[in-house]
C-alpha cells in the first residue's frame, strides 16, 4: 500500500535485522548494567552514553559531517548498522538515491557487524562481571577450568537464543 518492499527475501531480511539490533541493543544494556552496579548511576549514565551513538549513527548527520576527534563513535553504534541494513535491504530492487548516503559497509556486511557487536558487548560484560566477582556472588570461579565452562555455556545459549 505505501510502496514498501514486497518479496519474501526483503521480510525475511527485515526480520534479521531487526532480530540483531534487539540482540546488540540488550547486550548493550547488559554491558552498561555489568559496569555500573548502582540503580540510580545506571539512570544517569545511560542517557550520557546512548545519545551520542544515536546521533553519531548516521540518522542525523552524514558521517563526513562529522568532527574527526569524535567519529569513531559510529564505529561501535549498533544504530548505524541496523539503519544500513534496513535502509539497503529496502531499496534493493530499486533506483533510489541511498549513494548520497555514502554508507561504508554493505548490507550483509552490516548484518555481521551486528552479530559481532552483540557477542563483543556480552562477552565485555562477561568480563566486568567476572572482574567483579570478588564483590559479588561470582566466586563459584575457583579455577579456570569451571570459568571456560561457563564462557563457552554463555556464548552457545546466546547463539542457540
Amino acid at each position: 500500500m505505501i510502496g514498501l518492499a514486497n518479496t519474501g527475501g526483503q521480510f525475511f531480511i527485515h526480520c534479521l535485522v531487526f532480530a540483531l539490533m534487539s540482540f546488540t541493543g540488550s547486550a548493550l544494556g547488559l554491558l552498561i548494567g555489568s559496569i555500573i552496579l548502582d540503580p540510580k548511576s545506571v539512570s544517569a549514565v545511560v542517557p550520557v552514553i546512548l545519545l551520542p551513538v544515536l546521533l553519531f549513527s548516521g540518522f542525523f548527520k552524514n558521517r563526513h559531517d562529522l568532527p574527526k576527534w569524535i567519529g569513531w563513535i559510529e564505529y561501535i553504534s549498533p544504530n548505524k548498522y541496523g539503519f544500513i541494513g534496513f535502509v539497503e535491504n529496502e531499496v534493493a530492487y530499486r533506483d533510489s538515491n541511498v549513494a548520497q548516503l555514502d554508507f561504508d559497509v554493505t548490507k550483509w556486511e552490516a548484518i555481521i557487524i551486528l552479530f559481532c557487536l552483540g557477542i563483543a558487548y556480552r562477552m565485555l560484560s562477561l568480563f566486568f562481571l567476572w572482574a567483579l566477582r570478588k564483590k559479588s556472588q561470582w566466586n563459584s570461579f575457583q579455577n579456570e577450568k569451571t570459568l571456560i565452562c561457563f564462557v563457552l555455556y554463555y556464548i552457545f545459549s546466546i547463539v542457540l537464543q
